[in-house]
């Protein structure tokens, strides 16, 4: 995601005001304070602070709350406090991710330490209250402490404000899907309406004549740029130029309904016979090969698929690629994985993809197809999926390494993927927790983010990469 995430400070103190306590006490917890909000400006656009030391305090940070636009909030007990007003803030707070900052303000406590520099550093009472308070009352929350300078604060800050910004992301996203569903019950089934009411993203229902009409509206001079830019870029084998140029539309139309219905994701149901009858052929090429576009498209109808690549694109920056695994090879702890169709080809080495015919459907097709072919290239990954159970969400992630090698399947484009964990302990969890057969694979190493997000949006989530 883009820019820095917006985080909205409380900080809560004992009302020492009515107390007989030293000036320079309240001097030094004020600058401690502003301390705070310095370290945090680096990284973070900062709302407040609001502090929370009495009644009033609280009803204007309540108010504050409530008018803020913010990722995610962090409460960090600064002293001692009561507890007692923070019912108040969490109904406030309402739906956005909490963080709570067990703080300290030195990285190592002074020794012997003066009477008020024990007060200046008792926010871990206060913050333990708030734990058993907070667990108490079921509220999700994520919890980091140490002080303002702490390289590990900020690390856990920046994740979780990162995986706050995508959190807020999906519950604007649309997805697109293309055909609408098929009647026909299916394994992966995930009803759209609770994929908006739980999740957020809507659900942009597209028809085959809308996209036939969108294909053949398009113009000669943008179909010949597009043919221009694969035929510049990719060596093409055993395609004739009738079908070259009939993927060449599906591409561009599949570009021009994304852009139209301002899509984040656009997932084709490429085995639905209404499609293929109407193009003879399974859209295989990628569409944005003449200029980006902030849309991923995927094969498959599978909006719990959808949502995985969403989450794992925004996470990372990286190109997504859209995974089956087929088989493994135990001794080197590797799997091959991957699926014709939409797939981006700068996942590969660069000047290595190429086009072919579609391996998988051209003797059933009315065309011989025109599918990328490429195997990914090195680098570590991340693959993730998100699937729909009876009882709610649940996620798996794992990490790994995608290896240099010439390409081990043929008629695919696929990965060499060495996992972090062992080959058996992934197969037998797998079998303990259920799956689907559809990952999502991206270049980086988001675990720690993704682990962030799944609490945040209350998705169980299974790593799979010790």
């Amino acid at each position: 995601m883009e820019g820095r995430p917006s985080i909205g400070l409380i900080v809560m103190r004992a009302d020492w005001f009515g107390r007989s306590v030293a000036s320079s006490l309240l001097e030094t917890i004020e600058s401690d304070t502003q301390e705070m909000v310095n370290r945090l400006a680096g990284h973070f656009h900062v709302k407040g602070p609001w502090v929370v030391d009495s009644l009033e305090a609280l009803q204007i940070c309540q108010h504050a709350l409530r008018e803020a636009d913010l990722d995610l909030v962090l409460m960090a007990f600064q002293t001692w406090s009561e507890d007692t007003s923070l019912v108040s803030l969490l109904q406030a707070i309402g739906s956005r991710p909490l963080i709570l900052w067990c703080y300290q303000p030195w990285r190592r406590a002074p020794r012997p330490t003066p009477f008020n520099e024990v007060q200046r550093g008792s926010g871990a009472v206060g913050t333990f209250a708030a734990l058993g308070m907070l667990r108490n009352l079921g509220v999700s929350f994520q919890f980091t402490f140490g002080s303002p300078d702490d390289p590990r604060l900020i690390h856990d800050l920046k994740v979780a404000g990162r995986a706050a910004q995508v959190r807020r992301g999906l519950r604007a996203a649309r997805f697109g899907l293309l055909p609408s569903r098929n009647e026909q019950m299916q394994v992966n089934f995930v009803d759209e309406f609770r994929l908006m009411s739980e999740l957020g993203p809507v659900v942009q229902s597209l028809s085959v004549s809308e996209f036939s009409r969108v294909v053949h509206s398009l113009s000669r001079v943008r179909v010949e740029a597009y043919l221009a830019q694969v035929r510049q870029r990719f060596e093409v084998q055993d395609v004739s130029d009738e079908t070259l140029l009939r993927a060449a539309q599906a591409a561009l139309g599949l570009a021009h309904l994304a852009v139209e219905y301002r899509l984040d994701v656009l997932s084709l149901n490429e085995s639905s016979v209404e499609l293929q009858r109407a193009f003879n052929m399974r859209p295989g090429l990628y569409p944005d090969l003449l200029e980006p576009l902030p849309v991923l498209f995927q094969p498959e109808g599978d909006l719990g698929a959808a949502t995985a690549n969403y989450i794992l694109h925004h996470l990372t920056g990286s190109p997504t690629m859209f995974l089956e695994i087929w088989f493994w090879d135990e001794a080197r702890n590797q799997i091959i994985a991957g699926h014709a169709g939409l797939q981006n080809p700068l996942l590969a080495e660069a000047n290595t993809a190429w086009i072919s015919q579609d391996f998988e459907f051209q003797h059933s097709d009315a065309s011989e197809g025109a599918q990328f072919q490429f195997v990914a290239r090195p680098g570590r990954v991340t693959v993730f999926q998100v699937r729909s159970t009876p009882k709610g969400w649940q996620a798996i992630a794992l990490s790994g390494v995608c290896l240099e090698g010439r390409p081990w399947v043929q008629g695919y484009p696929h990965v060499i993927l060495r996992l972090d964990t062992m080959i058996d302990h992934f197969l037998n969890r797998l079998s303990a927790i259920g799956a689907s057969q559809h990952w999502i694979m991206a270049y980086g190493s988001v675990i720690e983010e993704l682990e962030a997000f799944c609490e945040m949006a209350n998705i169980p989530l299974e790593v799979l990469s010790y």
